[in-house]
């Protein structure tokens, strides 16, 4: 009601209703691509020459995700809700009746299938269950997508294909020592066109075997490779056999995938995981037979190309040696016609590290097979299982220029993609991509993306789809491999990259660029006469030995880090000629001004005169295969609060405060709690948040050095560390080498309770364990001599932030007893009985409550009758008593004296 005085001198009461004013929670739920908790919005590390920086992944908003608030008003608790937009932020509307420091609870209600909780950062929020203002902004939830995560500078992985024989076989197989696999930051290269040398173009560099490049396995051990898939939780490289003219198979031929472990980074070892001929025998091989060693050739007269090894001090080491036989010294014949028909295309390791998938050319499907720590076996057999590829409905199936087949892959949103190639008429290859569900383990019947290519460049109809990768918009970068490259022929021949927007992500539809347009961006390809319908999105990929008019350099290997901006691909000739390596290609993510550019290259070697010991190897023609980018396991934590539990009903409830200052430590389980030094030691922060990570992103690799330091150290953090990693902190403990997945672990808070309990603990104690159905806001802990006890089984896939610790005031009990007799008067042998009546005069339960109680000389107890509890030996113990309730024990003697 107000009062106001009118300019004609009355006084009128004006009533106004009184509505609620309100305020806003604000804030955004994001993707955190390198979990250090922070929204990235920009982020960049420098190249290996140190001359140009490089885009690290930009974090992405969630959409569809439901964020829920629970703030404490004067007349209780109210309940909003908002749903994120397509940026992944939220709005949620407070009443302004709410007031005080976190007295709105908020909480993700739900996620989308394959997304959990991320990394706490630095300030402590993030996590899915978060204490704030009525008028918070920029809150953040942070949440990790199932493999999305990868450190701002892995290396990426290659394979190379040294002539002749890869086994030992002198006088010849020259070249069986040669590393065909190896790895390299991904920071390497410079920026720069093809035909000049920029500062830092070719470093690190190979050939000088900087110890940042890393030779993984050799020529003996692998034989010729494509397809590369990575597992990072047991840090193992699969390697799938390839059917490559000029270079021959591993030990273990045609359906071999090889398993190099780099647990051990400096000392990789490599060994055979599966030989799919030897699991499913049959005549001819599931992979086919090796052209090599069958036909017209045979083990003892073996079809390899003729390099010498030295061991004929005639025949100068790694020089050809003619053999007198064409098909041999050509490599055509059978030996180029089982190109595309015999062993494996692409290999990819599922995101959630669970399994293999490969392309079987010889069968044309797609096997998946499971990851173990030990290699495959034919009693294993049933556990593989493969499906046939689809083939487009306009496809010529017998009467084609070739036949159709299957090769690349890529994987999205949990389900997998397969390049295909087929002929619709007389060199008018179709390209279209299936997609394979995990779910329902089944090939969609049409295909997700189909691109009759007769309106792009003439010789892509001697190309194979290869490789496919995706980027945070769920577009596509699909790479390409010249076929020719690969069958023998000496000429020269490259593929293309292309770019494929997404059209609809409920129908799992994409379109093909088209004249240097894909979506909403036309990049300045167009109008170029080099790829689809007149020009490419692509514009910059061009081999130095053509010029800048012809858009073909590819190799067919792609690679992209979930996140980034930029996708690489292995490329023939990337500065100079008579080299191979790796450019990065701009998506057209961020700076439109900048989309389908050329951002740097790197040459990996050089392929004729310049390598160590002047080998040949493939210089140009089909030189690299795969590229595959190798991230580390994301990191394993545990943490969360300490808070007091005001109404002491075991649940964090909106408004109940945190307890700063507490020790909290990490210990193995079945350990002696009173005498083991605790594996890391935190102090909750001023929110009540702790946390424990494995996290050795800048440390080295013993891990934490001070693991248990409460004085601020950071544990021997590189503060030069360019991964993406974090210092320790108080309340904060990263590079914790002694914390792994899939391992019970006690989270500790000693002196809980007792004597020499905790300063910040005083006149409090544990509150109830496991109350409440929502395990973010209940206490986990059970009291144990004093020592407040949560025991913890960490995740390979997911983090634990819901370990938290509840206190209650410890309230004063007020117990009142009483003692009746039945008869005032007895005589010698007679029996009557007392009543001791004990009552709880207090607002809470009394709990482990002991009532001593003598019997006078000259009575003896015939029997004792309690109501609650037991009796023995003059001791009346009851477990508990409610509040303000009584209980009574009833005592029955005799009289003997």
């Amino acid at each position: 009601m107000h009062k106001i005085k009118l300019l004609r001198g009355c006084t009128y009461l004006l009533l106004l209703q009184q509505g609620l004013a309100y305020a806003d929670i604000s804030g955004k739920v994001f993707t955190d691509f390198n979990l250090n908790g922070v929204l990235d919005s920009t982020g960049s590390i420098q190249n290996f020459a140190k001359n140009m920086s490089i885009n690290t992944a930009l974090d992405q908003g969630l959409s569809g995700v439901s964020v829920q608030a629970s703030c404490v008003t004067s007349s209780g608790s109210t309940n909003f809700s908002a749903v994120t937009d397509a940026q992944g932020v939220f709005t949620i509307a407070t009443p302004n009746t709410v007031e005080g420091s976190q007295n709105c609870l908020l909480k993700l209600s739900s996620l989308p299938e394959g997304y959990s909780v991320g990394s706490q950062s630095t300030s402590d929020a993030n996590v899915l269950t978060q204490f704030v203002s009525p008028n918070a902004s920029n809150v953040q939830f942070a949440v990790k997508q199932t493999l999305s995560y990868c450190q701002n500078n892995p290396d990426l992985a290659t394979s190379r294909f040294a002539h002749g024989q890869q086994t030992p076989n002198p006088p010849y197989a020259g070249n069986n020592d040669v590393p065909n696999i190896f790895a390299f930051p991904y920071n390497s290269g410079a920026k720069g066109q093809p035909q000049t040398q920029p500062a830092g173009w070719n470093e690190p560099q190979l050939d000088n075997q900087d110890p940042a490049i890393q030779n993984l396995a050799l020529a003996q051990q692998v034989g010729s490779i494509f397809g590369l898939g990575w597992h990072g939780a047991s840090k193992s490289l699969f390697a799938a056999a390839y059917m490559k003219a000029w270079t021959g198979f591993g030990p273990s031929g045609t359906g071999a995938i090889y398993r190099v472990d780099m647990t051990d980074a400096s000392n990789p070892t490599t060994s055979l995981y599966a030989d799919l001929n030897a699991i499913f025998p049959a005549t001819p091989p599931i992979t086919g037979a090796d052209p090599y060693l069958t036909g017209i050739f045979s083990p003892a007269n073996p079809g390899y190309v003729q390099i010498a090894d030295g061991s004929d001090s005639t025949k100068t080491k790694g020089a050809y040696i003619t053999s007198g036989d064409t098909e041999r010294d050509n490599q055509m014949g059978q030996i180029g016609n089982a190109v595309s028909k015999t062993a494996f295309g692409d290999l990819d390791v599922s995101s959630d590290g669970k399994s293999i998938f490969v392309i079987n050319l010889a069968n044309q499907q797609l096997y998946i097979l499971p990851l173990k720590n030990t290699s495959l076996s034919p009693a294993d057999a049933s556990f593989i299982k493969s499906y046939p590829i689809p083939v487009a409905s306009n496809c010529k199936i017998n009467d084609g220029m070739f036949p159709p087949g299957a090769f690349g892959l890529g994987e999205y949103q949990g389900d997998i993609y397969v390049g295909t190639r087929c002929d619709t008429g007389w060199a008018q290859p179709q390209f279209s991509v299936f997609r394979f569900s995990t779910k329902t383990q089944q090939f969609d019947t049409a295909p997700n993306l189909s691109y009759l290519s007769t309106k792009d460049v003439y010789s892509i109809f001697k190309m194979q789809l290869t490789d496919i990768t995706f980027d945070f918009m769920g577009n596509m970068t699909l790479a390409y491999r010249a076929f020719s490259a690969d069958n023998g022929e000496t000429n020269d021949h490259y593929g293309v990259v292309r770019r494929a927007c997404l059209q609809d992500a409920i129908t799992h539809t994409w379109s093909m660029e088209n004249n240097g347009n894909c979506g909403s961006i036309t990049t300045a390809g167009k109008d170029s006469a080099q790829g689809p319908n007149g020009g490419d999105y692509f514009f910059q990929e061009w081999p130095a030995d053509q010029g800048a008019g012809y858009h073909q350099a590819s190799f067919g290997g792609l690679a992209q880090i979930p996140g980034f901006l930029e996708s690489a691909y292995t490329v023939v000739d990337p500065f100079q000629v008579y080299t191979a390596g790796v450019a990065w290609l701009d998506m057209g993510l961020g700076d439109l001004a900048t989309a389908g550019q050329r951002n740097r290259a790197y040459s990996l070697y050089f392929g004729r005169g310049s390598t160590v010991d002047n080998r040949p190897i493939n210089g140009k023609n089909g030189a690299l295969g795969d590229l595959e980018v190798l991230c580390d396991a994301p990191p394993v934590e545990i943490g969360n609060r300490v808070w007091q539990d005001t109404n002491s009903n075991g649940v964090q409830d909106a408004g109940e405060a945190p307890i700063a200052g507490v020790k909290v430590e990490l210990f193995a389980e079945k350990i002696d709690l009173d005498t083991a030094t605790p594996l890391a030691t935190a102090i909750t922060d001023a929110q009540g948040y702790y946390l424990f990570s494995n996290d050795m992103r800048g440390y080295p690799a013993t891990g934490n050095s001070a693991p248990n330091d409460i004085s601020g150290a950071n544990g021997g953090f590189d503060t030069a560390d360019i991964q993406g990693g974090r210092a320790s902190s108080n309340s904060q403990k990263f590079g914790l080498s002694a914390l792994q997945t899939n391992t019970n672990y006690q989270v500790v808070i000693r002196q809980a309770e007792g004597a020499s309990q905790q300063a910040p603990l005083k006149s409090l104690v544990l509150t109830s364990a496991k109350q409440g159905t929502d395990t973010e806001r209940d206490s986990d802990a059970s009291l144990l001599t004093n020592q407040a006890i949560s025991q913890v089984t960490t995740s390979s896939d997911s983090n634990n932030h819901s370990v938290d610790f509840g206190f209650k005031a410890l309230i004063p009990i007020d117990l009142e007893l009483s003692k009746s007799v039945s008869q005032p008067n007895v005589v010698l042998g007679e029996t009557f009985s007392y009543t001791l009546t004990l009552t709880n005069n207090s607002a809470t339960t009394a709990t482990a409550i002991q009532v001593k109680d003598a019997l006078p000389n000259g009575l003896s107890l015939v029997k004792a009758t309690p109501v609650l509890g037991t009796f023995n030996n003059g001791l009346w113990e009851i477990p508990s008593l409610g509040a303000n309730a009584s209980t009574t024990l009833t005592l029955d003697v005799t009289v003997q004296q």
